[in-house]
């Protein structure tokens, strides 16, 4: 069985507060784990997992791993993690993914284990982007971010220059890296992430309850505030964050960590994102579950539902309104569109599990 190495800022995992490319990771790693051997090295954690399967069998919570201090962290970054590599070069990998903060251990990588270990280095957001030196770009500010790209900057830079491929998650998202990396083009490979979700018939008469997941106001909170002020004969559910509102039709149902009792509640999901998502996996979840997504033309999110139906080209909520209205009046037509997406989807992540 091959041995594979992941390193990466955190421990991909399926729990609370989770962000979609820690779950994107997480899934990919499961079934990856199946048939290969898997290690995990962490920035925000001093220990390490040594069989990703037997973590999985069990039913432990990744998360747990995922509770270092930022001083500590940054300890454990710039001289813990580096050592704990340099002293497994005994038992050395086969292939090593890096992604986020571990893509710039790509160069200690290589100068350890030569050509004959393979490198890939997942960007599924564009933290993974630190080479770029562009914090304008980040969903999310914090000084921790703000120093890391700052700091790692050259470090990131090589990591990508000696990796064998790249993987990203979009079409967008590489037209973004032959931007930032044009002599690397034939490294770029686009797999969309799998959502592991069982494929659902559309079974709804009508719109009643519309969900939303919320995980700030980059995911358009403000926004969803005005349109459920401007649709209150929908419900509105919230997932996720909760939603400051004193609306009545808002119902607030924090984080879930089964996907399935999301997309069993509504009859619709919107993704109204104000910045340039690289993908938006929540979108293809939907679709494939049997509910129809309304998302933003930006960034990735037009891959994620493959449907000129199920897309806006602004946020003006008079026009969202508008096509939920629409929706609402023309089930059997949206149905019909909903379908043909589903078998995009699926024949499309059918094709991206030979991607090693």
């Amino acid at each position: 069985m091959n041995k594979m190495w992941f390193i990466a800022s955190k421990v991909p995992h399926q729990e609370f507060g989770a962000s979609g490319g820690d779950i994107s990771n997480y899934l990919e790693l499961k079934r990856l784990s199946e048939n290969y051997d898997i290690s995990i090295f962490s920035i925000f954690s001093f220990r390490q997992i040594n069989n990703l399967r037997e973590i999985i069998l069990k039913k432990k919570k990744l998360s747990s791993l995922n509770n270092l201090p930022i001083f500590f962290a940054i300890l454990n970054k710039f001289l813990i993690l580096p050592i704990k590599i340099v002293f497994n070069y005994s038992s050395y990998p086969d292939t090593v993914f890096l992604t986020r903060g571990g893509i710039a251990y790509g160069r200690l990588i290589r100068f350890l284990f030569g050509n004959r270990c393979k490198i890939y280095i997942i960007v599924r957001a564009y933290e993974d982007l630190n080479f770029s030196n562009n914090t304008t770009i980040l969903p999310k500010k914090s000084l921790w971010r703000m120093l890391d790209y700052k700091f790692s900057f050259f470090f990131v830079k090589l990591g990508f220059k000696v990796s064998n491929k790249i993987i990203v998650n979009s079409n967008f998202m590489k037209s973004k890296m032959i931007n930032l990396l044009d002599n690397s083009i034939n490294q770029i490979k686009v797999v969309y992430p799998k959502t592991y979700m069982k494929k659902k018939i559309p079974y709804f008469k009508n719109i009643k309850s519309i969900g939303f997941i919320n995980r700030g106001e980059h995911k358009g909170t403000t926004f969803i505030n005005e349109l459920a002020t401007q649709l209150n004969q929908y419900n509105f559910y919230i997932f996720g964050d909760k939603l400051e509102t004193n609306l009545t039709n808002v119902i607030q149902f924090g984080y879930q960590t089964n996907r399935e009792f999301i997309y069993d509640k509504i009859q619709l999901i919107l993704v109204p994102s104000i910045w340039p998502e690289p993908y938006g996996r929540v979108a293809s979840e939907a679709i494939i579950s049997g509910v129809p997504c309304l998302v933003h033309n930006i960034g990735g999110l037009a891959e994620a539902v493959n449907s000129d139906i199920f897309k806006l080209d602004n946020l003006d909520t008079y026009l969202w309104a508008e096509k939920i209205n629409w929706i609402n009046k023309n089930i059997t037509k949206v149905i019909t569109e909903l379908k043909k997406s589903q078998l995009t989807l699926l024949e499309r992540e059918k094709k991206n599990l030979g991607w090693i």
